[in-house]
């Protein structure tokens, strides 16, 4: 699948396949949030757009755009306003984002990713057929606090999404119980789980040795049989080739 990114009027952009490494997750205790899969792999989950100059921001609370005072490096804003009031930062993005026929791309925050005072919003774009630009926003939560991005922050990751997939899904709220086969499995992971937490209070040497438990992360049910043949443990996007 083509995912085709133009830059507008010789205008600058800086769009990277999404890492799956956080500082955040880094800092934790032996690094176990790193042990989360669904976690790491959602932050490869696309590509991240990063900011071209730095800016401190701040906003009295107010309403009006002039309420949010914003500061860029260079002393430019270009990239940078404060355009909708109500504390609402926006970042232009100088590019137009076109994918393939029934496919929209999701837009949201950088994944896993936090900003204190701060929080991105999410779109999705019908980027099959649009031809207009849009802006990444981010609301202030924290009034009358200096808040700071650096140049090279992501201030947005995209990914394509099949439009229609939501509607035409249909839920069911089911017991657990009316699938015998998938209770059984749940029940016995349930018990090894009791079991392994308890070995570990106990400093059972072969079960602190584990550390914890990878079937999910090796794709396996509780029993080590395989699960499915395209478990995924890490995602790659591609970076974008120049013509």
């Amino acid at each position: 699948m083509k995912l085709i990114c133009y830059s507008l009027d010789g205008k600058q952009i800086d769009v990277q396949p999404a890492s799956a490494e956080r500082p955040w997750i880094d800092d934790t205790r032996e690094q176990f949030a790193k042990r989360c899969l669904p976690l790491v792999v959602a932050n490869a989950h696309g590509w991240q757009i990063r900011l071209l100059d730095g800016c401190w921001l701040k906003w009295n609370g107010g309403i009006y755009p002039n309420g949010l005072k914003v500061k860029t490096d260079s002393g430019t804003s270009d990239h940078i306003a404060s355009h909708f009031g109500h504390g609402i930062l926006t970042f232009r993005v100088h590019c137009l984002f076109r994918t393939e026929p029934g496919i929209n791309l999701w837009v949201t925050g950088p994944v896993n990713s936090f900003k204190d005072g701060i929080q991105p919003l999410s779109g999705l774009l019908e980027s099959d057929w649009m031809p207009y630009t849009f802006t990444m926003n981010w609301q202030v939560t924290r009034k009358r606090k200096w808040i700071r991005f650096e140049k090279g922050d992501p201030i947005a990751q995209v990914f394509p999404v099949p439009r229609g997939i939501v509607d035409t899904t249909e839920p069911e709220l089911r017991s657990l119980a009316t699938d015998e086969a998938l209770n059984e499995m749940v029940r016995g992971w349930h018990k090894s789980r009791r079991e392994f937490i308890e070995a570990l209070k106990a400093r059972d040497p072969a079960t602190v040795s584990q550390a914890w438990q990878k079937h999910y992360f090796r794709g396996q049910y509780p029993d080590g049989s395989p699960g499915s043949s395209e478990h995924q443990t890490k995602i790659r996007p591609k970076p974008f080739k120049s013509d």
